[in-house]
């Protein structure tokens, strides 16, 4: 057969390597959002820091002109440019540095350390100065030394990116160090993948080779169940589907054994009758012909026992159902039921509540599990003993049992009364007659009533069968 697609190894490694690959690229992308927003929140505060110097050297600069000039005002500082800011830091004067401005001076500042991209200066009544209106900017105060008055701000930006090369060497460094970190990771995870991968494929074919063997008729099968996952569950029921079929080719088996042998008694009672009839040795009177009536009556009562079988395990046979009274059928069956624990010198008894008992039911069908099982108490129950029919509620729940004296079955053998062609005696003589259908066909029967069929030990010392049967109430009549 042709393979179509990836094999279950691959498509194992490519999930699992997928998911991981998944994780780590969003792991990634949160490392690097993480370290981008922190990295910014850095530079911000650094340059809160820088506005704090240069907000206390205004300060400065402000307090020394008012020591010069008593009616120098703050608002003054708005007719100096941008660029004049680092000269008055310096100490120069407004007008000094109007001199000055065209002439390159030093002013012992590192002017990278006090250069903004963007820098505003307001009054303390929020009146721009100079520079121009920024969003989202990062505010200090500038006061007063000695009286602590609030005498203007500074605005500047916030940083959307490294402010110096140094800021952008570390940001590119940790960048790498992050893609690096997951390119290990993403090694990684596909090692443990095509571990992982490798090994339920290991166990996933013996699964299928299991299936396969079961699927050939191989029924030896015995899967290793190792841990506790689903697959150790599958293997699990692959185990106990190879005992169920393994049961089931045994069962067959047995059963077309005992067909054979069944069919095989009366048969060869036949043939040696018909020949003996040939040579001479027998004449074809009336006790020979009911011999030979009473062999062919038995091969037509397992025949039609297996029919019947076949039909309930196909569920093909016909039900009539009807409303049934069982108190009153119970006493219609009675003279037929107690002439034959008579014939079989057995003592019966009847047992009906006093309250009537009705279900829905096939009046026909349950004859036939009723006739079925009663007559095997009389084949197996010891003479003379006894026989008990009893008709009975119980919660909820209408029951029909008939039980026997000894003997007994043993405890370990009731699970297979039940069982085609099954005799507690273990032999094939036919001694107590019979096909070995009977209680097979009664438990099917039972079930089509929505029943139950049991077999436990009796009160008397045999064996007691229960027909227990869903009571749809208890009517009058």
């Amino acid at each position: 057969m042709k393979k179509l697609g990836l094999s279950t190894g691959w498509q194992l490694f490519v999930a699992i390597a997928g998911v991981a690959l998944i994780l780590v690229m969003a792991t990634l992308v949160g490392i690097r959002l993480y370290f981008i927003h922190n990295f910014n929140n850095y530079l911000s505060a650094q340059e809160t820091q820088r506005m704090q110097e240069l907000a206390v050297l205004i300060a400065d600069y402000y307090e020394r002109q008012t020591e010069r000039d008593a009616d120098f005002r703050f608002e003054q500082l708005g007719e100096l440019e941008r660029g004049g800011v680092r000269r008055l830091l310096a100490g120069l004067s407004i007008a000094q540095w109007r001199e000055s401005r065209q002439q390159p001076q030093s002013d012992g500042l590192d002017p990278r350390r006090l250069s903004f991209r963007n820098l505003a200066l307001y009054s303390a009544d929020g009146d721009l100065l100079f520079g121009r209106d920024i969003n989202d900017p990062i505010q200090v105060s500038i006061v007063e030394p000695d009286s602590g008055v609030t005498l203007g701000y500074l605005r500047t930006g916030r940083p959307q990116g490294p402010l110096q090369p140094i800021d952008e060497v570390f940001q590119q460094q940790q960048m790498a160090a992050i893609l690096l970190a997951g390119f290990a990771a993403l090694l990684v995870a596909a090692l443990v993948a095509a571990i992982l991968a490798r090994r339920l494929r290991r166990r996933v074919s013996t699964l299928t080779r299991a299936t396969r063997r079961l699927a050939a008729g191989a029924y030896d099968v015995e899967v290793p169940q190792q841990g506790r996952d689903e697959l150790t569950a599958l293997a699990a029921d692959i185990n106990a589907l190879a005992r169920t079929l393994r049961a089931a080719a045994g069962q067959r088996q047995a059963f077309m054994a005992d067909i054979a042998h069944e069919l095989r008694t009366p048969l060869t009672i036949l043939q040696a009758e018909l020949e003996a009839l040939e040579d001479g040795i027998r004449h074809l009177d009336a006790q020979e012909m009911g011999l030979l009536q009473g062999q062919v009556r038995q091969l037509t009562q397992l025949v039609d026992d297996l029919h019947m079988l076949a039909d309930a395990d196909a569920g093909s046979l016909r039900y009539q159902w009807q409303p049934l009274t069982l108190n009153g059928w119970l006493q219609e069956q009675w003279p037929v039921l107690s002439h034959q624990a008579e014939q079989a010198g057995l003592k019966a008894r009847l047992k009906l509540p006093l309250q009537p008992l009705s279900i829905k039911a096939d009046p026909q069908r349950l004859q036939q599990l009723l006739m079925n099982v009663w007559s095997n108490s009389m084949r197996y129950t010891d003479a003379p003993g006894e026989v008990e029919l009893e008709l009975a509620q119980v919660d909820n729940a209408v029951q029909l049992i008939v039980r026997d004296s000894a003997p007994g079955v043993a405890e370990s053998a009731m699970k297979d009364i039940f069982r085609r062609l099954y005799r507690e005696e273990g032999s094939r003589n036919r001694r107590s007659g019979g096909s070995g259908l009977g209680l097979a066909i009664c438990e099917r029967i039972a079930q089509a009533h929505a029943g139950t069929l049991t077999a436990t030990q009796s009160a008397l010392g045999g064996l007691q069968i229960c027909l227990s049967m869903p009571d749809p109430g208890v009517t009058s009549q």
